[in-house]
């Protein structure tokens, strides 16, 4: 939990967002919000990295 929250509050930063990290998307202007949605991307990008797919599936094949 710790891992990935610091992991999201690195691509916050990463794409200028540092201090709105409490701020919801509405709050945002639409340029913001492009940035948050990289910064997810980025974010989920990372995590997916660390993820084997035996572990979302039982049937998942595991990559060679």
């Amino acid at each position: 939990e710790g891992a990935r929250r610091d992991e999201a509050l690195h691509w916050i930063g990463f794409t200028g967002l540092g201090g709105k990290e409490h701020e919801l998307p509405a709050g945002l202007n639409l340029h913001e919000r492009k940035f948050l949605e990289l910064a997810r991307a980025l974010a989920a990008r990372g995590l997916s990295a660390s993820i084997r797919p035996s572990t979302l599936r039982p049937d998942a094949e595991t990559p060679r």
